[in-house]
């Protein structure tokens, strides 16, 4: 049987579910609808699911084959908050799922079988942590899955990371009665981000220590007895992440000291580990890649560090596991092409000091708006849909009827848009995007960088 026929057959099928996630999005532990959907779409292939599995109400579980080494693809599908699936992981769960379904009819004559793992709550939850130590890794012989990222890197390099919750306790009062009866709690937050940030100065360039108030107070004439914060420590290894998480408790029992608060540090009892590439597998990985045209780089060769963390690190310490990650293929959109990387300079994300919660962003100059191209029928087909506030005050329009109207800014505009966190610091990040209709602009004296698209990926462009 002929496998990449029947990968072929089944791609338009696995991109529709693909989008249909994405319109899902879920937390951890909450992928209710999420997990439902992909269990029915796997049993409409004539197998069954065990669901729930492994004590996490949305895992899932389902085997093809009878006997020989099991082979274990990890099914992700949870979501960010605010943000949906902006790390991809409906692309994951189509990935895995549409292996899986490939692998069924030829298991057997593989001598092969083949898990299909549902495994909830990646992003902060360890759920392949939970799975692992509840046994639905069990008989594994090596673990799978791909991660779409900006280049088809087959060993990437993830970090182990700690979380922590830090929390003050202080004395409230009045701020215009008597604050100096008060221990002020939003001060010891402030003097631990102050302790950081300085320390950040030093650190090695690999490593991260980010984190955000998460509870500040109420009013400002009341002077909080309570404060929170989340915070994310990160490291190449166990012993740089050791050494950073001394220095971090040094920075918050300093902030209570100067304060007078209280203090109390939780974290989970689990890290997530660094990834251990396996390197026999990643090197067939690599030229079954070729033998279908996808050329894959090591990530010596990689223009991104690449420093995320996931809990598949965890399943690399005890089994044979690869995690590549994959540049995703817009073929139906050259624009949203060009929204991915301006979304990516904008945020910062093609810099080692990259964090989430800050504008460490470039501004970026947009050329020829005019002469953007949507692949396919989608610049009659695809729609945008605005309201005017006024009762049936719904209006929809086309690319195409934008580029007449002489806003295609606006068009590449708004799919940056979807792009960016929501909320004040996206709209920071978008005001530092300008662009315009032909080759001409106002930053000359800027002299700004020239950033060739098409170098990148020759299907950037058409």
């Amino acid at each position: 049987m002929d496998f990449k026929k029947l990968l072929n057959n089944a791609e338009n099928n696995l991109v529709n579910h693909r989008r249909i996630l994405h319109s899902i999005p879920e937390l951890g532990f909450e992928e209710f609808e999420t997990s439902k959907y992909l269990v029915n779409f796997i049993q409409s292939k004539n197998v069954e699911v065990i669901y729930p599995s492994h004590k996490l109400d949305t895992a899932f579980v389902e085997t093809f084959g009878y006997s020989g080494p099991l082979v274990v693809l990890c099914v992700e599908y949870d979501a960010l908050p605010e943000i949906g699936h902006a790390c991809g992981h409906n692309i994951i769960a189509t990935a895995s799922i549409g292996a899986g379904l490939g692998l069924q009819n030829i298991a057997n004559d593989l001598g092969i079988r083949v898990k299909l793992l549902g495994t909830p709550a990646e992003e902060g939850g360890g759920g392949k942590i939970i799975l692992l130590n509840n046994g639905a890794f069990e008989d594994a012989i090596c673990s799978m899955m791909i991660h779409p990222g900006s280049e088809n890197v087959v060993n990437p390099t993830f970090t182990t990371i700690q979380q922590y919750t830090v929390e003050f306790f202080g004395k409230d009062a009045h701020a215009a009665g008597a604050p100096q009866e008060v221990i002020n709690a939003l001060d010891a937050q402030i003097q631990l981000f102050v302790n950081a940030s300085t320390y950040r100065q030093q650190m090695v360039q690999s490593d991260r220590m980010h984190g955000v108030i998460s509870e500040g107070g109420f009013k400002p004439n009341i002077i909080p007895s309570y404060t929170k914060s989340e915070w994310y420590l990160r490291s190449l290894n166990k012993d740089g992440l050791d050494k950073i998480e001394s220095d971090f408790y040094n920075f918050v029992n300093a902030a209570a000291l100067s304060t007078k608060c209280e203090v109390k540090i939780t974290s989970p009892d689990y890290r997530y580990e660094e990834i251990n590439n396996n390197k026999t597998i990643y090197e067939l990985y690599l030229a079954n890649s070729a033998d279908i045209d996808r050329k894959m780089i090591l990530q010596k060769d990689a223009k991104s560090p690449g420093l995320g963390s996931t809990d598949m690190g965890n399943i690399s310490q005890v089994f044979p596991s690869i995690h590549p990650m994959l540049s995703i293929d817009a073929k139906d959109a050259v624009l949203g092409r060009l929204a991915v990387i301006s979304a990516n300079i904008l945020r910062g994300k093609n810099k080692p000091e990259y964090t989430p919660n800050q504008d460490c962003g470039d501004n970026l100059i947009i050329i020829n708006s005019d002469k953007i191209h949507l692949k396919g029928k989608k610049a009659d087909n695809k729609i945008y849909y605005r309201h005017t506030g006024y009762p049936g005050g719904i209006k929809e329009t086309t690319p195409n009827k934008m580029k007449e109207k002489n806003k295609s800014d606006e068009m590449i505009k708004l799919a940056i848009k979807r792009m960016i966190p929501r909320g004040p610091l996206g709209r920071q990040q978008l005001s530092n995007c300008k662009i315009y209709r032909d080759e001409n602009h106002k930053h000359e004296a800027q002299n700004p960088q020239t950033i060739d698209i098409a170098s990148m990926n020759s299907k950037n462009k058409i």
